[in-house]
């Protein structure tokens, strides 16, 4: 493993908050209540904050983490928890 890699338990950790930020704003996005026109792309300040994430690491933990199809699955997965089941 190249020398700039980060340990797995701190992967993990990063692995973790991205996955959270994640659900946290696709949950908001399908109870309606995201900002009009927010769509991907930087989260809000406050979901950010909520997780302890600047806007610089959000876009670093995307970059890692998006092309993963097993991640990917995950946040849908827990986004499909939030969603509200219709009566």
């Amino acid at each position: 493993a190249p020398a700039s890699a980060p340990p797995a338990a701190e992967e993990a950790a990063d692995l973790e908050r991205y996955v959270a930020a994640a659900v946290a704003l696709g949950c908001r996005s399908v109870s309606g209540s995201a900002a009009p026109g927010a769509g991907p792309g930087l989260p809000p300040q406050d979901v950010l904050e909520t997780f302890g994430l600047t806007r610089a690491a959000w876009i670093e933990l995307s970059n890692r983490f998006a092309g993963d199809p097993a991640v990917q699955e995950r946040i849908s997965e827990e986004v499909r928890r939030c969603v509200p089941r219709p009566p």
